[in-house]
């Protein structure tokens, strides 16, 4: 078990409750947690509606209290999920508990792990970020936890409101991306369980990306479109980052116009506040505001993808292509 520094409760207000160092793999947090003494590796998973664990022949997941059954729907995925609801799940690490009680336990009978390309043992989701205001500091890869309502803005560069469908929180900015004829504001999930930099999920802008492909061919077959763009959010004007457009949006899907992932994020300092409405970034270098992204696409649902350049150059050249199939 990594270590952790848990404060005393009379410790100044800006002060963390934890600093919890967290793992990083394809740019995703991974968490080492306990559950009655089995540890636990978790993905810290903005975009997910609820936690999960994913169940095992140890005797900790044979003791857990069920209270019914429920569901959990994976926007990046298309997926709704179901298993057990849990009456209330007691993770730990060092002395700090964390009380959730809208866990599920799953069997993975639909094999989600190896969809999601996980080797976790479960998923923390919005309840988690719901609890805590999360400080993330990908330069230390530590964690730091703040009572829910801290106000962390003062130690950061740019501030974001957050918007709630439900229990998600999306971001808004304004960008042009290569298939627009002027910019427009973007409404994106807010997913640090994505490794990847955009995805958009909107038929408008997918009709407009595909003018020059046979756009009926691409939905019947669920084939999306790849391409580089040019965008700003924060402090950082992003140059040439992999960017997805879906040609079927998951049916969750409705007033969003797609997600924002972890290969963003990790680009910043940032704090994310969902009592407040709030996410706070400042650049994680002191010089220089333009930032290019790792040539790396990530489909979210093991689709198929073309590619497009609409004539900007550099011309896109994908590094390598993960499916999450």
């Amino acid at each position: 078990m990594l270590g952790i520094s848990v404060l005393s409760a009379g410790a100044p207000a800006q002060s963390p409750i934890a600093v919890i160092p967290y793992e990083s793999e394809n740019n995703r947090i991974r968490l080492l947690l306990s559950l009655d003494g089995a540890e636990l590796k978790m993905l810290l998973d903005s975009g997910a509606t609820t936690t999960i664990l994913f169940a095992d022949d140890r005797p900790q997941f044979q003791s857990l209290s069920i209270s019914g059954v429920s569901s959990v729907s994976f926007p990046a995925m298309a997926q709704v999920v179901s298993g057990a609801r849990l009456s209330n799940l007691e993770l730990t690490v060092s002395d700090l508990k964390i009380s959730l009680n809208k866990a599920i336990l799953m069997y993975d009978k639909s094999d989600l792990r190896q969809k999601l390309v996980l080797r976790y043992n479960g998923i923390l989701g919005q309840e988690f970020f719901a609890k805590y205001t999360i400080a993330v500091n990908p330069d230390t890869q530590t964690l730091s936890l703040y009572h829910a309502g801290t106000d962390l803005g003062a130690g950061y560069k740019s501030h974001h409101r957050l918007y709630f469908q439900g229990t998600a929180a999306h971001v808004r900015f304004t960008s042009k991306l290569p298939w627009e004829s002027r910019p427009s504001v973007k409404e994106m999930l807010l997913d640090t369980g994505y490794p990847g930099a955009l995805v958009i999920w909107d038929k408008k802008h997918f009709e407009k990306a595909a003018v020059n492909q046979n756009r009926k061919k691409l939905i019947t077959s669920n084939t999306g479109i790849s391409s580089r763009a040019n965008f700003r959010f924060g402090t950082l004007k992003f140059m040439n980052s992999p960017i997805f457009l879906g040609a079927n949006p998951p049916p969750q899907i409705t007033d969003r116009n797609g997600l924002m992932g972890a290969a963003v994020l990790n680009n910043f300092h940032y704090a994310i506040d969902f009592k407040n409405e709030s996410l706070w970034v400042a650049s994680k270098e002191y010089s220089g505001f333009t930032k290019t992204i790792d040539g790396t696409l990530y489909t979210p649902n093991g689709e198929d993808v073309v590619f497009e350049d609409f004539k900007i150059k550099p011309s896109v050249v994908i590094k390598q292509i993960y499916k999450f199939d």
